[in-house]
């Protein structure tokens, strides 16, 4: 018969006996071993889970920070490539601009003033100076005016003729019109068209009359500014 060794419980394998109190506390030992045993395993694959999660967290931050970063950068570029957008537009602005003073600067442009009241005559009638204060010579190729008692600009009832001096050098005055047709009335309104190497222009003219005061009652002029009177072109 085979003994059992002194290491061995009372429920070792093969074994029984008759202390079942005995067997069942060395039982539950047994289970309660096995159960620490598990216990410990599953703590150790618990930590290297969350050491798994913390890395997974750790790695999914990096990559937030990628993203806000890259975003940052994309928002940087578009912000640049709207200033470039815009530097450039003000270059263009500025471009056509500095054209347009060039132009400016370049074409004629003609003044008109009165130049000498005729009062020996009856009625007396004006004549009409165009001064040339821009940068190249022209040619007049049209007088229009029209003798008025309003304030506001008429464009009924203007005269049209031929000038008399077709040519105005540059810083030049020419007399360009002498208006006779009917008697001289409070206003004179008019324009003169004329061309230069960039183009035909316009410019408009309104002038008020009236009689001095002293014995002779001559007539007396002044630039007149009517109500709806164009721009110069």
């Amino acid at each position: 018969m085979v003994k059992p060794s002194e290491d061995e419980g009372p429920c070792g394998p093969g074994r029984y006996r008759s202390e079942e109190d005995l067997c069942a506390q060395w039982k539950a030992a047994d289970s309660a071993r096995d159960a620490a045993d598990y216990a410990f395993w599953g703590l150790i694959l618990a930590a290297i889970g969350t050491v798994g999660l913390l890395a997974t967290l750790h790695y999914t931050r990096k990559a937030v920070l990628a993203a806000e970063e890259a975003t940052k950068d994309a928002d940087e570029a578009l912000a640049l490539a709207q200033s470039s957008a815009d530097a450039s537009r003000q270059a263009a602005e500025a471009m056509r601009e500095a054209n347009e003073i060039a132009r400016a600067a370049q074409r004629a442009r003609l003044i008109v003033s009165i130049y000498h009241i005729h009062q020996d005559h009856e009625p007396p009638y004006v004549d009409l100076r165009a001064t040339n204060i821009g940068g190249s010579h022209c040619v007049v190729t049209l007088v229009a005016s029209h003798w008025s008692d309003s304030n506001e600009w008429e464009q009924n009832g203007i005269m049209m003729g031929p000038p008399l001096s077709t040519f105005v050098a540059e810083g030049k005055a020419e007399v360009i019109g002498a208006p006779r047709h009917g008697p001289p009335k409070n206003f004179l309104y008019g324009m003169v068209r004329y061309a230069d190497g960039l183009g035909e222009h316009r410019s408009f003219f309104a002038f008020h009359f009236w009689r001095d005061s002293g014995l002779a009652r001559e007539w007396r002029w002044s630039l007149a500014y009517p109500k709806g009177k164009p721009k110069d072109t």
